[in-house]
């Protein structure tokens, strides 16, 4: 069988998929899919994608990392653990899904190798997605700190040229705040999840990423303003500084702190994108005055 290849790019990586003995969904990579890159010196990361019956279950004693997230019909796949095999790798595996205690899916990656293996089981398996959720999104994660980003549970808007972020924990309303300005003519980069990369002038840039319940293209902005919202009975925003704003943030991000080195990296990688950006508090209820209150905020500091 000839291996049939795909490419995607996400958050300025490009990720070359290579099919060894399956074959890709059409629509794999939700919009992301691209052409080949041209330019030498692309950050690319090959990644080889093969099915298997059953996937080995890195053992409590290797692993350096387990994280949990909330079961629900979309996302069966709840459990993850980060170890290292015998050649040095990291090992990304989902150890279970909907067959309690049985591997669905795991990627073994080290500098810009990686090899992904599905497992029958799901339902992506024929034809595969290598974008299963929510692998890619904790493998994209780990890829990023390693350059300097991360992801934030966040929405992200462009609204008259600037890159507005707004973050807090599920449930608290950024997809609100998102609609919100749409409705008062921005653009939504993304409502839920953001990378953050800084580019060649060292200034934060906010990419969408390819999420399991919609489809869409890449979009990114430069930020210009950083909010850390709450629910309110009205309307009021307060500038924060120093580490107030650097925690309020931070706390957001996808974080796998297995040891110091990892930890640490992950701080510096906030502080040096979002350090230089005016950040605030903000306290909103769900009207069109919010806009007026945020974007004011900005303007009063002469940004």
């Amino acid at each position: 069988m000839d291996m049939e290849t795909r490419w995607a790019r996400v958050a300025g990586i490009f990720f070359k998929f290579v099919a060894d003995g399956c074959h890709f969904s059409t629509s794999f990579a939700q919009g992301f899919e691209c052409l080949a890159p041209d330019a030498d010196g692309a950050d690319t990361v090959t990644v080889v994608v093969r099915l298997a019956d059953s996937i080995e279950i890195p053992t409590s004693e290797a692993a350096l990392f387990t994280g949990h997230l909330p079961a629900t019909d979309e996302n069966p796949l709840t459990h993850w653990v980060i170890s290292q095999d015998d050649k040095g790798r990291e090992v990304l595996t989902l150890v279970h899904g909907s067959l309690c205690g049985v591997s669905m899916a795991s990627i073994a990656w080290q500098g810009c190798c990686a090899e992904m293996t599905i497992c029958r089981h799901l339902p992506t398996s024929a034809p595969v997605s290598p974008f299963v959720f929510p692998i890619i999104n904790i493998f994209l994660a780990r890829l990023l700190a390693l350059r300097g980003g991360f992801l934030i549970h966040s929405s992200v808007v462009n609204y008259q040229g600037r890159g507005l972020l707004f973050t807090a924990v599920s449930g608290t309303g950024k997809s609100t705040m998102a609609s919100i300005f749409e409705r008062e003519g921005a653009t939504v980069v993304n409502d839920d999840m953001i990378a953050i990369r800084t580019d060649a002038g060292g200034r934060a840039v906010a990419h969408n990423i390819p999420q399991p319940a919609y489809c869409q293209e890449p979009k990114s902005v430069r930020l210009s303003g950083l909010f850390a919202i709450s629910q309110s009975p009205v309307n009021v925003c307060k500038r924060l500084t120093g580490a107030r704003a650097i925690i309020r943030l931070a706390v957001n991000t996808i974080q796998q702190p297995f040891d110091a080195i990892n930890a640490k990296r992950q701080l510096d990688n906030v502080v040096a994108a979002f350090g230089p950006i005016p950040t605030f508090s903000l306290g909103f209820k769900p009207d069109s005055e919010v806009v007026a209150v945020a974007y004011g905020a900005l303007e009063e500091g002469g940004l």
